[in-house]
């Protein structure tokens, strides 16, 4: 029988809807997402801490897209960072005796793919880049830590099907390959050059928004089961712009890594002996965007070129494009209360670790930032010098 507040026939009102069956409700959409493969956040989950292969410029199961012009040393570069990973050392020397590149002292097993040059080539500038990183490259190739595939532009990528009829069959293929070097235990994936891991299409290319999707269908199947991070090298020939304006094609190449970087020669009035490049990095996972700019230079034998942080020139902590604003403001009146706090230890010298320590109680900065404003905006400011032990001073 009706209750005498709802006529008869009618339903009842929304806002009468008992709690149980808005619960049972919320199950109901649970289970209906599971059951097709999605996942709801749930109130008390954990945030996953952030994996990185690279500090602050590349994580584990991700993608990153590093573009420049050719013959500017973009390979060189992308080569030096397989040897850092794979002996667990870094690339490009910093200027406060740190590597630019850290991996922390955890050697990675690298998979290195060139799909354009000859075997030899790629030999003899691997041999030279490990003997200016201090490294034996038959030792890394001997314990598996470097796998070098190279592909002399005459074989297809392994990841492909030769005979696919469609997608499904490049994604078997590259599910099968990823599934090989995740048990080798690959961490870092270098696909050198981009354009030449594509399926064969005559009817598209990378304007194409469907081919590009396609593709990176194939590279999100390979980072998914590798958990590696997957490095897409992409050689730019139009236009004249700087940093991602060099990534031409479809916007799919940009939105998709989460990563993108782009090695770019200096103009000309910065840049008179031409041998200095802006290294620009913006992604979704790092913590900050910026500009390094490195200094290029020959090898000892001249095998290849080789790059260190450009004498004078620190990288800058904010993201492309962006103004510091008051940062250096900031960082001086962080100073100020380290100072007002100890005086002493500012004039002894500190570490970086120990500056985020007592800074740290002071003010409510990340450590990252409070790094930031020691290792960039206090120098340049020139209220802290760098002695020659590596410790941070007061100049008074």
């Amino acid at each position: 029988m009706s209750s005498g507040s709802e006529p008869l026939g009618l339903p009842p009102d929304p806002a009468q809807v008992s709690t149980e069956v808005r619960q049972l409700a919320r199950e109901g959409m649970e289970a209906w997402h599971a059951a097709r493969g999605y996942s709801l956040l749930r109130p008390g989950e954990e945030v996953k801490p952030v994996q990185w292969l690279c500090q602050d410029y590349f994580t584990l199961e991700s993608s990153s897209l590093i573009s420049g012009k050719p013959k500017k040393g973009k390979s060189s570069l992308i080569q030096s960072l397989a040897l850092g990973a794979a002996s667990g050392t870094g690339a490009v020397p910093g200027l406060e005796r740190q590597w630019v590149f850290d991996f922390g002292g955890k050697p990675t097993p690298v998979y290195y793919l060139d799909t354009e040059n000859s075997r030899s080539l790629v030999l003899r500038r691997l041999t030279s880049l490990a003997r200016e990183h201090g490294l034996s490259l038959d030792q890394l190739l001997k314990s598996g830590a470097l796998q070098v595939n190279c592909l002399e532009a005459s074989l297809s990528p392994p990841f492909l099907d030769p005979k696919r009829k469609n997608l499904d069959d490049d994604l078997a293929r590259a599910t099968e390959w990823a599934g090989m070097l995740k048990s080798a235990g690959v961490g870092l994936i270098v696909l050198d050059v981009m354009s030449h891991c594509y399926q064969e299409d005559p009817t598209r290319d990378e304007l194409s928004q469907g081919f590009m999707r396609d593709f990176f269908k194939i590279v999100n199947a390979i980072k998914g089961v590798t958990g590696a991070h997957v490095i897409l090298v992409h050689h730019q020939r139009k236009g004249s712009g700087g940093g991602q304006e060099q990534a031409s094609g479809s916007s799919q190449m940009l939105r998709t890594p989460e990563t993108l970087c782009a090695l770019t020669s200096l103009e000309e009035e910065q840049n008179p002996n031409g041998d200095l490049f802006a290294f620009d990095t913006e992604g979704r996972q790092i913590p900050k965007g910026g500009r390094i700019i490195l200094q290029s230079g020959s090898s000892i034998d001249g095998a290849c070129r080789i790059f260190r942080q450009a004498e004078g020139q620190r990288s800058t902590q904010n993201a492309v494009g962006r103004p510091w604003g008051k940062r250096k403001e900031a960082a001086l009146a962080v100073l100020e209360k380290v100072c007002e706090a100890d005086l002493g230890i500012m004039q002894k010298g500190v570490t970086s670790a120990e500056w985020v320590r007592v800074a740290s109680r002071l003010c409510d900065a990340s450590a990252e930032t409070l790094r930031a404003y020691l290792k960039v905006s206090l120098l340049e400011a020139g209220k802290v010098e760098i002695s020659p032990s590596g410790l941070f001073r007061l100049i008074s």
